[in-house]
């Protein structure tokens, strides 16, 4: 099975609009896109909106595409390392930046696959 992923990497703001009145309310800081973190203010650099960032579900044998697009401000550069992911003749998909791939600019994709 193919398992096809789609990441969009941003810097966003915890405690911002989406968690309207977390933490006085504290429904709100359960609202899609509310990252109430710490309770203050400040900014953060998230995958999908979210914190921790979406998790990959498979099955053992299953090939696994990401396509991460980078919605990072203009001078900033990224990659994901897959922690803890062997990449047996995969190497050149690890994500170590300047090491095993050139970093992913702003505004492009790559797709880990």
């Amino acid at each position: 099975m193919i398992c096809d992923y789609k990441w969009h990497v941003e810097r966003y703001l915890t405690m911002s609009d989406a968690c309207m009145n977390c933490p006085f309310n504290l429904t709100h800081c359960n609202l899609p896109n509310c990252i109430a973190a710490n309770g203050l203010r400040r900014p953060i650099t998230v995958i999908n909106r979210a914190l921790p960032g979406p998790g990959i579900f498979v099955c053992e044998g299953d090939l696994i595409r990401v396509q991460v697009e980078n919605w990072l401000p203009e001078s900033e550069s990224t990659t994901i390392h897959w922690h803890g992911m062997l990449q047996k003749g995969t190497q050149y998909m690890d994500g170590a930046d300047m090491v095993t791939q050139c970093p992913i600019n702003s505004l492009e994709k790559f797709t880990y696959e």
